[in-house]
This record gives C-alpha cells, sequence and structure tokens, in this order.
C-alpha cells in the first residue's frame, strides 16, 4: 500500500524531484494505465502513450534505428518502433552476445602463425653491425649470434665490467701499475698497538674516575673524617667531642624525649596535666587547634569568628553544620529554653524581627496541616465570567475534552500528546518495515508528525489508525514504510478529540 495522493504536486518550476525510483512493475500488471503514466519493467523505462507501451532509449527518448541494406554507406531503410532490432551472423563472420554485448567476428582471413613467422623472419634474417642474425624455419626460433672478435673497446661503457663480471685470478699482480696503491689505500688496522712506543701512554691520560673509594685508606667503624682548625688542612679521623662540636649538638640530645619536652615549655607535666603559664598568661595559638577528647570552658567564653562555628557531628563525613551570629548593633541575649526539643529555622532572614505569637497562640495550628482560607463555604462556583471555587480535570477527563466545569494544568495539557522514537536498527522493524504506536488516546482523531531525530527534517509515511493487523483502532497508530530510513525517527501524536467541529461548504 503506498500513500495516496489526492491532488496534483504543483513545483511551480522550482522544487526537484530528488532520488525518485519508478515503479518497479511489469505493463501486464498494470490495469488501465493512464496517459503518460511511467514505469520501470525488467530493465527497461516504459511511458504510456494512450494505446500501447513504449520503450525508452537509454539516451532519453525513441530513437529511430537507420539500416544501410546495400553497403554503400547510406540509408535505404529504418527500424519502426514495433520492431526489434536483431544481428544476424553472415558469411565469413561470427557473432556472439554476452552481457548485452555483441561481438562480431571475421573468418577465414586471419593469418596462420606459420605465415606471421615468416613475415618476421624475412625481415630480420641477414648480419648487422657484431651480430648475424638467422630464422630457423623449422621451430620457429630467431637466433642472435655475435661473432667472435665483434665487441670492441668503444662498445662498452665505462663502469660496464665491475668485479662481478672478472674471474678470481682475471687481475693478478703484474696488471697492477705501482702508483695506484696509495698510502691512502692502507686500511687502519695495518698499524696495531705493538708498534706504540713505550711512552705513548702517559700518566695525563689517567681519568680522575679511576682512583675510586676503594683505594683509600681502611676507615674504623663509628668514625668521622674531618679536619678540626689546628690540623693544618689534612684530614683525621675526628674523636666524638671533636664530631659534636663541630655540629653543636650535646652528648645524647633527643628532642623527643619528655624531660626535653618538659623543660623547653618551662613548665611541669604531672598526672598526664599539661598547664601553660598561670592566670595572667595570655595563649595564642595561630594555627589549627583539634581536640579529641572532652572540652571544659569555665566562665564566659568570647567567640570571634567571621564564619560561624562548625559542628562536625557524630561522623567525620565532610557534612558539617556551622552556627553564625548576625551583625550586632548592640549586645544581645540569646537565651535558650529549659525544654527539650527542636530549634525551629526560618527560611527568610528574622533578624531584625521577632514573633510576637506566645506560645499558646502558635499551639493553636497543632494538628492543621491544610488551611481553607477565608472561606465560608458559601462561594459560588467558578465560571467564564465568575471569581469561585475551581476543580482541576484529572488527564482523563482532559482527554476526553468535553468538561466544561474543570480546569486544565500543564501536566494534564500534556496528557492530550504522546512522543514515541523509531529504531531504525531495530531487527523487526527492518525486516517488516513497519511500527505500531500504542498512543492510548482513545481517540483516532490524532494529528501524526514524522521528523529525522538526526537532520530534523520533517518526514512523510504511511500512516494507519488501526493496529499491526490493520484493524480500525483508537489506542493505536501504524506507520509502514518503502524503505528503513537512515535515522532514527521521532514520532509525535496529539489528540484533538473534543475540537470543535465544523461543517465543509461544497457550493461556489
Amino acid at each position: 500500500m503506498a500513500i495516496p495522493i489526492l491532488n496534483h504536486l504543483d513545483f511551480f518550476k522550482a522544487g526537484e524531484i530528488q532520488n525518485v525510483l519508478l515503479h518497479t512493475t511489469a505493463t501486464s500488471s498494470v490495469s488501465s494505465p493512464g496517459t503518460g503514466q511511467i514505469i520501470y519493467d525488467s530493465g527497461t523505462v516504459k511511458v504510456y502513450n494512450g494505446s500501447a507501451w513504449l520503450s525508452l532509449a537509454s539516451g532519453g527518448g525513441t530513437r529511430t534505428v537507420a539500416v544501410d541494406t546495400n553497403g554503400d554507406g547510406s540509408v535505404n531503410n529504418t527500424l519502426e518502433l514495433g520492431e526489434s532490432l536483431v544481428f544476424k551472423k553472415g558469411t565469413g563472420v561470427t557473432i556472439a552476445e554476452a552481457g548485452g554485448v555483441v561481438t562480431i567476428a571475421a573468418t577465414g582471413t586471419q593469418l596462420t602463425q606459420e605465415q606471421v613467422e615468416d613475415f618476421v623472419g624475412g625481415m630480420l634474417d641477414g648480419t648487422e653491425t657484431g651480430i648475424t642474425v638467422g630464422y630457423d624455419d623449422a621451430n620457429g626460433n630467431l637466433d642472435f649470434v655475435i661473432g667472435a672478435g665483434d665487441i670492441v673497446h668503444s662498445m662498452l661503457a665505462d663502469d660496464a665490467v665491475d668485479a662481478d663480471n672478472l674471474a678470481s685470478d682475471a687481475v693478478v699482480t703484474a696488471s697492477i701499475v705501482d702508483v695506484n696503491v696509495t698510502t691512502a689505500k692502507i686500511a687502519d688496522l695495518n698499524v696495531t698497538t705493538g708498534k706504540l712506543a713505550a711512552s705513548a701512554v702517559t700518566t695525563a691520560k689517567i681519568t680522575d674516575a679511576n682512583i675510586t673509594m676503594a683505594k683509600l685508606a681502611n676507615i674504623a667503624t663509628d668514625t668521622f673524617i674531618g679536619r678540626t682548625a689546628d690540623n693544618a688542612g689534612v684530614p683525621k679521623a675526628l674523636s666524638k667531642a671533636e664530631a659534636l662540636a663541630i655540629l653543636s649538638v650535646e652528648d645524647g640530645a633527643d628532642v623527643t624525649d619528655a624531660v626535653n619536652v618538659k623543660a623547653a615549655l618551662g613548665g611541669a607535666i604531672a598526672s598526664n596535666a599539661l598547664q601553660i603559664g598561670n592566670g595572667d598568661t595570655v595563649t595564642t595559638i595561630p594555627g589549627s587547634l583539634t581536640v579529641t577528647g572532652t572540652t571544659t570552658t569555665n566562665n564566659v567564653v568570647t567567640v570571634s569568628t567571621s564564619n560561624g562555628i562548625q559542628f562536625e557531628g557524630a561522623a567525620a563525613d565532610g557534612h558539617d553544620a556551622i552556627l553564625k551570629s548576625a551583625v550586632a548593633t548592640s549586645d544581645k541575649t540569646y537565651t535558650l529554653p529549659n525544654v527539650t526539643g527542636h530549634v525551629a529555622l526560618f527560611a527568610a532572614d528574622p533578624s531584625t524581627t521577632t514573633i510576637s505569637s506566645t506560645p499558646t497562640e502558635l499551639n493553636l495550628l497543632d494538628g492543621i496541616t491544610t488551611l481553607s482560607g477565608s472561606n465560608t463555604g458559601d462561594e459560588p462556583d467558578s465560571s467564564a465570567t465568575v471569581k469561585g471555587i475551581i476543580e482541576l480535570a484529572t488527564a482523563a477527563e482532559t482527554l476526553v475534552g468535553t468538561d466544561a466545569a474543570r480546569a486544565v494544568t500543564p501536566d494534564t495539557l500534556a496528557a492530550k500528546s504522546v512522543h514515541a522514537t523509531i529504531d531504525h536498527d531495530e531487527s523487526n522493524f527492518v525486516s517488516n518495515l513497519f511500527a505500531v504506536i500504542p498512543h492510548g488516546l482513545g481517540t483516532e482523531d490524532v494529528i501524526v508528525q514524522l521528523f529525522d531525530s538526526v537532520t530534523k527534517q520533517q518526514c512523510f509515511a504511511e500512516i494507519n489508525r488501526t493496529d499491526k493487523d490493520g484493524t480500525a483502532s483508537t489506542a493505536e497508530i501504524k506507520i509502514v514504510f518503502a524503505v528503513a530510513p537512515a535515522n532514527d525517527l521521532e514520532v509525535m501524536i496529539t489528540s484533538i478529540k473534543g475540537s470543535t467541529v465544523k461543517t465543509p461548504v461544497y457550493t461556489t
């Protein structure tokens, strides 16, 4: 089934029909063809002229075939449109056809192999410069023979004879001119170390790296090698006292020793209690202070911070609570009540306003989860002209589209539309070339549009308001294709159920 087009398509001589395929069918399958109808029948484009189907030539139309039956180059006959062009074998020729290609070849006039050999042999039989050419008719061979002494020096290039072309003993000592063996042609390896004088290797040739640690004097364990001021630059084994004096470290010093730490603090640590200074001492900790135990603070504590007090909570999970104070214009006192409960928080900043309601007044709201405002129970129902009480329509009521007493929300309005995506690679879709969209809108009065999910172009396919088997449906549509699209298709289905009904006008 194809998409029916119920009127002409006028492209105003500007629009093009691109990548279109003609209807592939046989002329015998076309009932009541129309004049000008074009089809593609078994490799041939055919057009109906009102009474018969005509085959179009590859050049773009019908073409007259001229025939020269006299062989004098003049046309004395033509092939009619209803006649077929036939190639017929004649005397002295062969004719063959394969894949639409007709091959015509002459017979009885070809030269034999012996004739060709005789022609070529006659052309080459003779003597060229230094070369004798002969034709052996018995076996059909051409013989090229170079005579003794026929190759002279002038026939050879300067580099034509190289070492590969010489026998092993072709060049003897007597053949080498004395001056041809030069000093530059004597290899470096011919001068061996045995030919160096004894003084050739001197002390200067020994690098510093040749004197290693292993070649120094033996040093005793736990010994520093150095020198003191009275040692005149000569290294020696230092005593413990001399080494400590150079390092400026006292004998047995240990910075982690409790005695040394206590002495550095200037006080005593007794019974795991640490006291820093006295009552008049001000202790400043420039960095961070972490307390893992219990902190006890007596008297009034002054907290000076611009970021508030941070509470880690029971677990160090990175989620903290921060308590901050507003910028006070004068001293303020915040008193926590003597009860167990929770502190209320406000979304807005109440830093300059207090709540005037008493706890008793606030408790009047206890248990109330919804308020009716100032309703007295006698408010009128709303209408197009009267303000009043109105009920919201459900999605089902919105789909019916006829309820005039309820209001539609954006959510229920969206229920009138359905969106789906056709997967162009889905195996069943590729095999069957149709997709069923279960829109569930309860009506066949739907608007269906398709567009390419990649190119965003509008697409057209056959849209049926039926189920898979072709039965009319108010809950499904079936979209049929002639070929699978190149990309996924987005399908939009909108219900117009309940829309205003109009009557067509058919008179002029």
